[in-house]
């Protein structure tokens, strides 16, 4: 069943296993229809947006790539903007953990919402004990 008193904040690696057809994408699948029939969203940082973007350029291509892009419009997400409150955040994390730059916006995020990331990216190993994470 659903938990929808927290929001799930979608790491990128979620997204591109999903879209690449993965088994953890298939987790994501499940999720993405869940939240489909309770009306509610996922949360995805713009800048993570444009993680997957080039991820999928490079391994696909320009073309699948903007396809994924104007597909995950078609989604149960959200895309978050990303404010200069947001950044700095990310860059405390940044600076404070071995993390990805884009990877410290989901976990600002996650911090900012009270939210619950979703990822199978290993990263999110360093900062497991300050917030929660739902591995795929």
């Amino acid at each position: 069943m659903l938990d929808t008193k927290k929001p799930y904040i979608l790491d990128s690696f979620a997204l591109v296993a999903y879209f690449l057809g993965e088994s953890a994408g298939k987790k994501v699948e499940k999720l993405l229809k869940q939240l489909k029939q309770k009306q509610q969203k996922a949360l995805l940082p713009e800048i993570n947006l444009g993680e997957i973007y080039y991820t999928l350029y490079r391994r696909l291509g320009q073309l699948a790539a903007e396809e994924v892009v104007e597909t995950i419009g078609e989604l149960p997400i959200q895309t978050v903007p990303i404010s200069q409150e947001l950044i700095l955040k990310a860059a405390k994390i940044k600076a404070t953990k071995p993390i990805s730059f884009a990877d410290a916006f989901v976990v600002a995020l996650a911090k900012e919402k009270n939210g619950r990331v979703v990822t199978h990216d290993p990263e999110f190993e360093t900062v497991k004990d300050e917030i929660e994470i739902i591995w795929l």
